[in-house]
């Protein structure tokens, strides 16, 4: 396969040609002289490409292949999450096309894009190429291609994006036969209008480049520095001096904005105050010409600026005009290399270890998505990616990302690259399509690379200590080998890719350094250090692009670390925040290998604190991997391949934290206490915060359940610890300024309140707060923005699931305030009871309702078209005192019988789902019918079912589901996703059925934990103690557990249908202290 647009991965000559009208890249090889031409239309919106190939000799059986991935959104949107909003698009092929429709989701509208081509195309999307909503909008078109020498063929390629597929349709075959009168001709179109010289507009394209593709003379400075000048630093800027010529520029800038080139325009000017304003005066009039007077002193507009600014808007300027410097390259630097993707592929042969690890095998094919590890220790954290495609951070995953996270499941690069080069080429260290061996290992806080090249041998091994803010990689090679060893990391030590040029790099003593002006921690040095000494270096990733080491630490637009090492039978490689002279310790050989057994010690005691054994394809996962999901990933780490978000989730985190209680209860403890630092003073809560480099910042919402979790919580934590004392806490609040009517949310760094009340308090603000929201016509609570299902976010009628976790929750408080001797118990527990009651009633004779539209139509009944039942109503009635037991066991039943898919081994969170005309629920209907909460798998959701089963006394359904939400039981080839962590989702949607949403970052793990050991099992904490009162399902085998108290005390427990023994003798029913 040959790549014929520039490709620095490909042997040729390139050449390209940008022209008003179009651009040209040329391409000349061995085989064949080929020209691409790219052109948009005047009258579609869309491009045609027209290829040409010219054979030097007989090319037989070829093709051309044109690939792209579909956005359809907001560039935005997409960069901040890509893997939400690759989801919600369809494709169909007919007539020689393929259409891509696009749902609607908020603001985004509905559309299509239509590809079409002049010669007879196969075209496929997604990973298996039929018709239908895709998981990944990859797109192939295919264009067979059979040439004798001397012969030549061309071929046109167009796309068109409309608001109606008649419209993309149309516009497309259009585009296929234009010729270049019918080229847009943007630019001389507005240059007309503005009355510009060719000279102004040849300016006006120069700009570009500076704009975007040339390296910063100096450091960026803080954004924050920029905000005193009304600029926010999104932008790049344009700086026009005081002797500039001030109406050229101006309509310079209108063209560019017209063009659609968004940025800052600032004069410097010492007019300042006075009566006569001549700049002014010209920018003003230059902009009310053309209409856009409002764009002066406003965000992508023109803004007069003192002089005595000058210093600082010039450090900032990506072009200053009248300069011929060059300029500050504002964007993210581009990726100077072809972005491999994976492949589909078989099965991969995998294994446990004994100490749990898990371990697979990479020949010539990797797995058909990435299969990673998270590395963290609360502080620190990196992505072990089976390709090495993952990134580091310090604190916070979204807010202080210190290399790019690449949010690609099917990607192979990444910002780091670990190879031995030798003559023959260079090879990575990591699995790779290389056709080199490679097992993978990922245990409990470690990863391994083991990888064979015929006469030598290496391993790589990475950890993330306990205590220290560095990530260690221990590289070694085996037998015979005279090549070197290369590494190179991208850096980026903030929150976004526009903010590389902040970054400034030094290398002083054998030690790389990288700061950033744009850093959400003020002086953060990011270092590493190497037990080798460099043999050669650089901190221009463009330099090490082209294999040059050329000691570079300035104007970098692609900063990075990179050096050459000797390839010695042991090299440690550690990066890190930490000061130089602990990195150096830590990358001494013996120090590294005592500092991974100390890692693996410090996992293996809580992650190896309960394994079980008996319980089949559960054992792994229950033994280490669970705990570990839900401890690295969710609690500790707050970031997976599939979502980087840094934040706590408030009621994300909680449920995580006390499902963990049994292992480890001052986990659930302290995040309590954080949570009630989250609270307001109305006793609303925020939806999720970040804590990174000063005061938290977060969104507050109007979420109906949130604030709920807290209190369920606390009635947890003390009904399982005894703990009691918890309740006496005194947290202060948060202040900030109710949500308008108007407003949704907000996104707001609030004040800390002066007031500080218990915990208890703040638990009965939080009950006190929902109840004072009011209830609907039939007694229910109100949805608010959402329920616990966030893409419920339009329904604004009445919740039945809200309105029975309203219920169990305050009756479980009624309780507390009784142990503790507090008034209100009474009035709680009625209304608790009243609300319980009344959500008994919203039953439709076979399953209870999910809710009421806010017009009183029923929402999961019988008759509703999308959403007839869902299962969240139907298990939380099971836990609900005030369900009738009679209408809970019915509802129990239809969901099994509607909702689980045994053939398939699926659990849909509810069915049919949303799509097509009818009443819009929220973004959810945006994901497409069988995705995600869209009638998917939920897993968080089908183990509260599976709860609800062993609660009814049907064990047989709950082991059933127990089962069948691990990966292992699903078919790898369509599952696709790692074997030992359990998913976020699985599709139901046709042709991709059984097909793995997002894994690792889900509160699914910690559930799973919970109702394995609480409710099959039977280790029920209670007051400190645990209780042994299992619910087996019928031909289950014995199991034995292995606990490990807090205390150091180790319990073997043997559960199986003939009894439970405690540590070799038959369990008399007491508790077994474990804290």
């Amino acid at each position: 396969m040959r790549s014929l647009l520039p490709s620095p991965d490909e042997n040729g000559a390139y050449m390209w040609e940008f022209s008003e009208i179009s651009a040209e890249f040329s391409c000349v090889c061995d085989e064949l002289t080929a020209r691409t031409s790219v052109a948009v239309s005047g009258a579609e919106n869309g491009e045609a490409r027209t290829v040409s190939v010219f054979a030097k000799s007989d090319i037989d059986s070829a093709s051309l292949e044109f690939s792209f991935e579909a956005v359809l959104a907001d560039a935005s949107d997409y960069v901040n999450h890509p893997a939400y909003w690759r989801l919600g698009i369809e494709a169909r092929r007919d007539q020689n096309c393929i259409t891509l429709h696009r749902l609607p989701r908020g603001s985004q509208a509905e559309c299509w894009l239509c590809l079409a081509c002049d010669k007879p195309m196969t075209a496929k999307a997604g990973g298996s190429g039929e018709d239908g909503f895709l998981s990944y909008p990859a797109v192939t078109a295919s264009v067979p291609l059979s040439l004798k020498a001397g012969e030549k063929a061309d071929v046109r390629f167009s796309l068109c994006l409309s608001y109606t597929p008649e419209g993309a349709y149309s516009g497309a075959q259009h585009m296929l036969a234009m010729g270049p009168a019918e080229y847009g001709a943007m630019v001389s179109a507005c240059a007309s209008v503005t009355h510009m010289s060719s000279r102004e507009v040849d300016d006006a394209m120069g700009m570009l480049q500076r704009l975007w593709f040339i390296s910063p003379k100096s450091q960026l400075p803080p954004k924050s520095s920029l905000w005193r000048c009304g600029l926010s630093g999104d932008l790049p800027i344009i700086c026009c001096k005081d002797d500039g010529d001030v109406v050229s520029v101006t309509k310079q800038f209108c063209l560019l904005r017209s063009c659609g080139v968004y940025a800052d325009l600032v004069f410097l000017t010492d007019e300042g105050g006075e009566y006569r304003r001549p700049v002014y005066s010209k920018v003003r009039d230059t902009l009310a010409s053309h209409g856009l007077e409002a764009l002066i002193g406003t965000h992508a507009g023109v803004r007069l600026l003192p002089t005595e600014d000058a210093e600082l808007i010039e450090s900032a300027a990506s072009f200053i005009v009248g300069e011929d410097t060059p300029g500050r390259r504002f964007e993210n630097a581009p990726r100077c290399f072809t972005q491999r993707k994976r492949s589909s592929s078989s099965s991969v042969r995998h294994e446990y270890a004994d100490d749990g690890s898990f371990s697979f095998y990479v020949n010539r094919s990797l797995p058909p998505r990435v299969w990673s590890s998270i590395l963290t220790n609360g502080s620190f954290g990196y992505i072990a990616a089976d390709s090495g495609m993952g990134n580091m951070w310090l604190k916070n995953a979204r807010e202080l990302r210190l290399t790019p996270w690449i949010n690609d499941p099917m990607a192979i690069d990444g910002a780091e690259v670990l190879e031995y080069c030798d003559a023959a080429g260079r090879h990575s260290l990591f699995a790779d399509d290389d056709g080199a061996p490679c097992r993978v290992t990922f245990g409990f806080g470690f990863a391994v690379w083991e990888k064979s090249f015929g006469s030598f041998a290496s391993r790589c091994t990475a950890f993330v200590p306990p205590d220290m803010d560095a990530r260690v990689m221990i590289i070694e090679f085996f037998g015979e080998h005279s090549g070197k060893l290369g590494w190179k990391c991208e850096l980026l030590m903030s929150d976004s890719d526009n903010n590389r040029g902040a970054v400034a790099c030094s290398y002083v003593s054998s030690v790389f350094t990288a700061s950033s002006t744009r850093s959400a921690i003020r002086g953060l040095n990011f270092s590493a250090v190497c037990s080798s000494d460099a043999l050669a270096w650089t901190c221009d990733g463009l330099s090490w692009l082209h294999n040059e080491f050329d000691s570079r630490t300035n104007g970098l637009s692609y900063p990075v670390f990179a050096a050459s090492y000797e390839a010695q039978p042991v090299t440690v490689l550690v990066c890190g925040c930490e000061s130089a002279e602990n990195l150096l310790d830590l990358c001494k050989p013996d120090a590294a290998f005592e500092a991974l057994e100390k890692t693996k010690a410090h996992w293996r005691s809580m992650c190896r604190r309960l394994t079980v054994s008996g319980c089949g394809k559960a054992d792994k996962y229950m033994s280490g991997w669970a705990v570990y999901q839900t401890l690295a990933c969710r609690i500790l780490g707050r970031c997976s391949v599939y979502q980087s978000g840094g934040a706590f989730g408030f009621r994300d985190q909680l449920q995580d934290a006390v499902n963990l209680i049994l292992l480890d209860p001052n986990i659930a403890k302290q995040q309590i206490l954080a949570c009630c630092r989250h609270q307001y003073l109305e006793g609303d809560v925020m939806h999720w915060w970040h804590s990174v480099g000063g005061a938290d910042k977060g969104v507050r919402t109007r979420c109906s359940d949130d604030l709920l979790w807290l209190v369920w919580a606390l009635c947890e934590y003390v009904e399982k610890t005894g703990d009691a004392s918890i309740c006496q806490i005194s947290e202060h609040y948060i202040s900030s300024k109710p949500l308008d009517s108007c407003e949704g949310d907000r996104y707001e760094t609030p004040m800390r309140s002066d007031c500080a009340e218990s915990v208890l308090m703040h638990a009965k603000r939080a009950v006190d707060c929902c109840a004072g929201r009011g209830t609907g016509s039939h007694g229910l609570l109100y949805f608010g923005s959402s329920d616990w299902n966030d893409g419920m976010s339009a329904v604004f009628g009445e919740s039945v699931w809200l309105t029975w976790f309203f219920s169990c929750c305050v009756k479980r408080f009624a309780d507390i305030l009784i142990e503790l001797g507090r008034q209100g118990a009474d009035e709680y527990r009625a209304l608790a009871a009243a609300l319980g009651k009344a959500a008994d009633r919203a039953w439709n004779g076979q399953w209870y309702l999910r809710g009421y539209w806010p017009d009183g139509e029923e929402l999961g009944g019988r008759q509703s078209e999308c959403c007839r039942i869902d299962s969240i109503a139907q298990s939380w009635a099971c836990f609900c005192p005030e369900a009738s037991n009679t209408k809970a066991d019915t509802a129990l039943g239809s969901a099994l019988r509607l909702l689980f898919d045994r053939e398939n081994g699926l659990v849909k969170l509810f069915d049919p789902p949303f799509f097509g005309s009818g009443r819009d629920p929220g973004y959810i209907r945006s994901y497409g019918p069988g995705f995600r909460e869209n009638g998917g798998q939920y897993t968080h959701a089908a183990l509260w079912l599976a709860q609800a089963c062993f609660k009814r006394s049907r064990p047989n359904d709950g082991w059933a589901i127990l089962r069948c939400l691990l990966p292992e039981a699903h078919d790898g080839r369509v599952y696709e996703a790692e074997p030992f962590v359990i998913p976020a989702d699985v599709y139901t949607c046709p042709g991709h059925i059984g097909e793995a949403g997002w894994t690792w970052y889900t509160g699914s793990s910690g559930w799973y934990f919970r109702v394995f050991t609480e409710e099959l099992l039977g280790l029920k904490p209670w007051h400190g103690m645990i209780y042994i009162r299992p619910c087996l399902p019928d031909g289950f085998s014995d199991c034995r557990v292995t606990l490990k108290t807090r205390s150091g005390r180790t319990h073997d427990i043997l559960i199986g249908l003939g009894g439970v023994w405690l540590d070799g003798e038959i369990y008399d029913g007491k508790g077994i202290p474990y804290i």
